[in-house]
């Protein structure tokens, strides 16, 4: 029903038996970045839920390319370079109103939260540079028609997928929200452990607000 989906695509789940040892269950998915980590024009990967609460890097000035960053390392980064997020108007319009919002009406619908907004960021090299052609060939796979999103500034690329969505919030999680909300009181709007409603509701203002926007003064 929605093809263009940010969701990791599962591609099957399998058991593994080996004699003398205990079953391991695989859940096998589509790798979001195929140009992998190491990839010469990476510049950053975020790991986004729309948390505040914790959600920093303890040193993000040490912290390699290829670490995914979190929510207030994004913050931070934003303010540093003012060009890094610049999506243009059409892209934030069918991002923020059609494909985000089908994706998160589904994972709430089937009781699920803790997921996360992962986010590529590359630096486009010049034209004549050979990266260039390489880094275009995302647009290539039909699985990436709605998922890679050039810049408005033609400064970066961005490669856009939810994933670690399994997480149904059970007894546990709920005992978790409880725990945290003696220990911090008011400050346990922004923790990861909340209802599925509240997680989405908290991701999609996030994602409005922060990441899918266009730059200053556009």
């Amino acid at each position: 029903k929605n093809p263009d989906s940010f969701l990791a695509r599962i591609y099957g789940v399998y058991t593994i038996i080996i004699h003398g040892i205990s079953q391991i269950n695989i859940v096998l998915m589509k790798n979001l970045n195929p140009l992998g980590n190491n990839y010469e024009y990476l510049h950053r990967i975020f790991d986004l839920k729309g948390s505040l609460f914790e959600r920093k890097t303890k040193n993000i000035q040490k912290a390699p390319k290829d670490q995914a960053l979190k929510d207030l390392d994004f913050l931070y980064m934003k303010k540093v370079d003012k060009t890094l997020i610049d999506f243009t108007r059409n892209a934030t319009s069918q991002i923020i109103e059609s494909l985000l919002q089908k994706d998160l009406i589904l994972l709430t619908d089937n009781n699920l939260m803790d997921y996360s907004i992962l986010l590529y960021i590359f630096k486009v090299p010049e034209q004549s540079n050979e990266g260039y052609s390489e880094l275009f060939e995302l647009f290539k796979d039909v699985l990436n028609q709605h998922r890679v999103y050039l810049s408005k500034n033609r400064k970066y690329l961005y490669l856009i997928g939810i994933i670690d969505y399994f997480q149904e919030f059970n007894t546990k999680k709920f005992l978790e929200n409880k725990y945290k909300k003696m220990l911090y009181g008011k400050e346990v709007a922004n923790i990861s452990a909340v209802n599925p409603t509240i997680y989405s509701n908290r991701m999609f203002e996030f994602a409005r607000n922060h990441i899918f926007v266009r730059g200053e003064g556009q």
